[in-house]
């Protein structure tokens, strides 16, 4: 005959009691777990979130400021081109050979050639003259800066607010106005 183990009561009891600590510990391990893979999700989030905007930051600053940086230096740079063409202007002026005029002396027609090479040199690069018809166009602050005449000129046919005379061109470079036209208005 075969004998039978039994467990005795009070072994079953507490082997079962044993097994519901187990589980109880468990459960407030499980739980544990499940609030720290919570918090380590929440700072993964922060962290990435962080990181992408930092990055996205970097990337901005690194893409933005050497082209800012170099617009303000291509600005700086038309600006003085600017002041030497209109110091040709003034210059032949003085010698009584506009624009348009044709000039009499070698040295005011090389003076002219290189005004116009310099013009030219500039065009490419984008600068444009902002054209101003004198004694047509009407006189806009936003497009134009009023300077005083000094002379006296005969405007009576010409209606208030119209521009006389440019006395120093405009320049724009894409869309940046590097200089107003300077204009008489009657």
């Amino acid at each position: 005959m075969a004998t039978k183990k039994t467990i005795s009561d009070n072994s079953y009891e507490e082997l079962l009691l044993s097994l519901k600590k187990l589980e109880k510990n468990s459960e407030m391990q499980i739980e544990q777990l499940m609030q720290l893979s919570l918090i380590i999700y929440q700072q993964n989030k922060l962290i990435s979130d962080s990181e992408g905007t930092l990055l996205n930051e970097f990337k901005n600053f690194h893409s933005t400021s050497p082209q800012k940086s170099m617009v303000v230096i291509f600005q700086k740079f038309f600006k003085d081109m600017v002041k030497l063409l209109t110091n040709f202007d003034d210059l032949l002026k003085g010698t009584g050979q506009g624009k348009d005029n044709e000039p009499a002396n070698s040295w005011i027609k090389s003076v002219k050639l290189l005004q116009l090479n310099l013009e030219t040199i500039l065009k490419d690069w984008g600068l444009e003259e902002i054209k101003v018809r004198e004694g047509e166009d009407i006189f806009n602050p936003e497009n134009h800066e009023a300077v005083v005449d000094t002379e006296e000129t005969d405007s009576q046919h010409i209606s208030d607010d119209t521009i006389i005379r440019v006395v120093k061109r405009g320049w724009r470079l894409h869309n940046f106005i590097i200089q107003y036209p300077q204009v008489i208005v009657k």
